[in-house]
Order: structure tokens, then sequence, then C-alpha cells
């Protein structure tokens, strides 16, 4: 996407895309300069990211907590079905790890930073290590920044602190410095986030404490899935009531003086409520190594206790664990076999591709982000693009005078469009739907049980 023309004309963003982060495009990059162009490429990434937690992780409760938690953590950040970010199977570190968004980075240099904070003998060289990776984890996600205030509450000494900003520095200050150079372009480009950072007004931060149980909401509405009978039903109950283990787990994290790990879990908690207006529960990915590690080392905690409390911990843990097994084994069961149905990706873009000229220097496409790498040997514009730039013109430019000089041949609408569209003013709407009635012909509609009704259209210049 960076350095296309899908975004071109947006105030640069063609050759410096500001409101993304970098560390994700960087990364994609060099995996496609060392394997080669392609989706699985992409998602090589975010899989690496994953596993980078879930060894940072687990690695950490072996040091700290021993064999036991280290064990219980690895089995609850790979089988438990907690459903915390909302995603299709319910097992946050799998839904976030097959996608090639930047939110698994984040979490990957944020544990990174806890390793070398925490188990680099040299107390200098350990916090300047995890100052750096601290700025990749800010340098790939908005919640990334959390992780510097984590560091330095859980960091003894003025020195680690000092070594701490320092390594963040080194990283963070050349993309500053890269920012500082188009800042003209900046502020403009940030309006595709709205009001997401009035960060300039008390109503900012009181609207979003008000509304983080939105964040939430899923999980009190969960209905089990049709496919669980019987023990499969206790199972799903289990991993979703297993989540109220937090409150005594973070409790004994404390107890226990674990500065680093009680940190991770309530400071990022606490930024998300003040400073997230989205309230997306896809953004709670970055509590979910700090509860399953809490979550493991009170239970190990407790399994080593006197005889008659160890029995009970052991028939409790027994019965819970064998429950979020049976659940999170049955999740990747059903996804597998849901993945051998869906329509792969690049099937869907030679369908679409077979709908539009045949000449691809001669049909530059207008249509969703979603499709641009299927179709990305073609010119090709997001439709969001334009409507960034008719908001950004107050409406005073409109839409067909903004896709004109672009001499459009072909409009690609799914439900990305119709879905995006809502998020745009009435006006705009209503002139994007006039352009699609007045100036274009639909050709095909590509009915597709995995990515819904795609509509092909054909645009008739002489109309419009």
């Amino acid at each position: 996407m960076l350095g296309s023309n899908l975004f071109a004309g947006f105030f640069g963003a063609e050759s410096h895309h500001l409101w993304t982060l970098p560390a994700q495009h960087v990364l994609d990059a060099l995996s496609f300069k060392a394997f080669g162009e392609g989706v699985a490429q992409a998602r090589w990434v975010s899989v690496a990211a994953a596993v980078a937690i879930l060894w940072a992780a687990t690695w950490l409760a072996l040091r700290r907590f021993g064999l036991l938690a280290a064990l219980l953590c690895g089995v609850l950040l790979v089988v438990w079905r907690s459903n915390l970010t909302a995603g299709p199977t319910g097992v946050p570190l799998l839904d976030v790890a097959r996608v090639a968004r930047y939110d698994v980075l984040a979490v990957a240099f944020a544990w990174l930073a806890f390793v070398a904070l925490d188990a680099i003998p040299r107390p200098r060289l350990g916090a300047f290590l995890a100052g750096v990776c601290a700025g990749l984890a800010a340098l790939s996600q908005f919640f990334g920044v959390f992780v510097l205030p984590v560091l330095l509450l859980a960091s003894r000494g003025r020195s680690r602190r000092l070594w701490l900003l320092i390594g963040t520095t080194v990283i963070v200050a050349p993309w500053l410095a890269y920012v500082a150079l188009h800042l003209a372009d900046l502020s403009p480009q940030l309006s595709v986030y709205g009001q997401r950072g009035a960060f300039a007004h008390p109503w900012f931060y009181v609207a979003n404490v008000v509304t983080e149980p939105e964040r939430y909401t899923h999980l009190l509405s969960q209905r089990i899935p049709e496919d669980l009978s019987g023990t499969g039903v206790l199972a799903f109950q289990a991993s979703g009531w297993l989540l109220l283990a937090v409150f005594p787990a973070l409790a004994f994290v404390v107890w226990r003086g674990h500065r680093l790990l009680a940190a991770s879990l309530i400071v990022p908690t606490l930024l998300l409520v003040v400073l997230d207006q989205t309230k997306t529960p896809l953004y709670a990915i970055i509590l979910v190594p700090s509860i399953c590690l809490a979550i493991a080392a009170m239970s190990a905690a407790a399994l080593a206790s006197p005889n008659w409390l160890r029995f009970a911990a052991l028939t409790v843990s027994l019965l819970v664990g064998v429950a979020v097994v049976s659940d999170g084994l049955h999740a990747y069961t059903v996804d597998r076999t849901e993945a051998g149905l869906v329509t792969p990706y690049l099937t869907v873009g030679q369908r679409i591709d077979a709908a539009l000229p045949t000449e691809p220097a001669d049909g530059l496409v207008l249509g969703p982000e979603r499709f641009w790498w299927a179709l990305h040997q073609r010119p090709y514009v997001s439709l969001r693009n334009l409507w960034f730039q008719w908001s950004a013109a107050g409406g005073r430019i409109p839409f067909v005078d903004l896709a004109r000089p672009w001499q459009p041949r072909s409009v690609i609408v799914n439900n990305n469009v119709r879905d995006d569209l809502l998020a745009f003013p009435p006006a705009l709407q209503d002139e994007f739907r006039s352009f699609l009635d007045n100036c274009t012909e639909r050709v095909t509609t590509i009915d597709d049980p995995t990515y819904f009704d795609i509509q092909v259209y054909r645009v008739l210049p002489d109309r419009c």
C-alpha cells in the first residue's frame, strides 16, 4: 500500500503515509524482500509476533513463578477461549496472529521489553534494550505507547529509567524527525480518525470513561454455539467464567510484589479507559498475556499450598483446566473446518479482475482497500481516499469532481464500502450513490459466501 496510488492526493499519503505507524510496514517489506510478495508472507510477521509473545510470557512465568506457572500460562495463551478480543474463534492470540495487523506486533515488542528489563543481568543494558523494544511497540500501534509507563513504574533507580528513555528515544526520534519534515500534512491525514485524538478537550476523557463498558459487553451476551452439547456447553461456560479469576490474580500479583506484572495489568487497562474512544474489543489484546500469566501464577501458588488447600486447588484446576482445554481444542477444530470452506482471497480477486477492463493501464479502479492487493497490478485508488478528501474540503468539492481527474473506468462496491460510507456525512452518501446511479452501470454482482455480495460497475464518462 505504501508508495502506491491507493491514497494518492490525500495530503501526500502516497509518499509519506503518516496516519498509521511504520513498524508493521517495515517488517512486511522485509518479509517480501526475503520471501517474495504474497498474503502468507504478510501474515508471517504477525505469526512470528504471536510466537514471541508466547515465548516471552512463558519464560517470565518460568523465571518468576516456576515451571508449573509457565506451563499453565502457555496453555492459557494457546487454547483459552476467553473471547476478550471478540475474535472469530474466541482465542485471542490465535485471532490476532493470523491477520496481518499491527496489534499483535505491539504486544510482542511489549513483552520482549519486559523480558529485557527483568532478565538481563546488566541493569543499564537491560533497561536500554527494554527502551528499544518499547520504542518499537510505540511505532507499531497506539497502545504500544503504554509500554513505557509500565517499564518506568517497574524500574528501580534513576539510572535505569534514564537508560529506558534513551533506548526509546533512539528508536522513536528518527520517526518523529521524518514526521516533522512533513508536519503540514500530519494534521490533515490524522483527520481520518475524526475525534479520536481530541486530547485537548475534557469531555473527551469523561466520555471515554463512561463508555468503557462497551468494550466488554460482548462478554455478557455470549451465546452458546449451536454445535456444542453436553460437556461442550460446560466447557464453553467454564472458559467464560474463568475471566473472573483475573481479580484475585491481580491481588495475588500485587501481594507478591511483582511490580512489572502488576503494572502491565493496571496501566494499560487505565490508559485504554481514558484514552481510547473506539472501545474496540480487539485492543484488549494488550492485556491478554498479563491476564494469563497472573492467573497461571496464582494457580501454581495455590497448587503448592498446604495439603488441604492443595487438594481443593488441584480439584478446581483439573475441572476448569479440562474444560478450558476441551473448549479451546474444539474452537481450533471448528476453525480449521471452516477455513477449508472459505473462498481464497486471491480467487475472489481473480473473479473481480475478470469483470474489469482487459487492459490494466487503461482501467483505473475505485474500490475498497481490501481488494487492492488482489488487483495491485492495476491502477487502483481507494474510495475512502476520495471520501477523506471530500471531508477535508468540508464538502465543497463534489465527489464526482474528486473522481474525475483519475478517469476511473471501474468501481467496486462491497460490504466494506457500504459500511464505511455510513461513517461519512449524509451529503456525501447521497453524492456517492448519485454517482453510481448516474455515472456507472453495473457489470456484474459476485455473490460469495465469504466476501458477501460484490458489485462491479463500469464508469460511463460521457454521463458525468
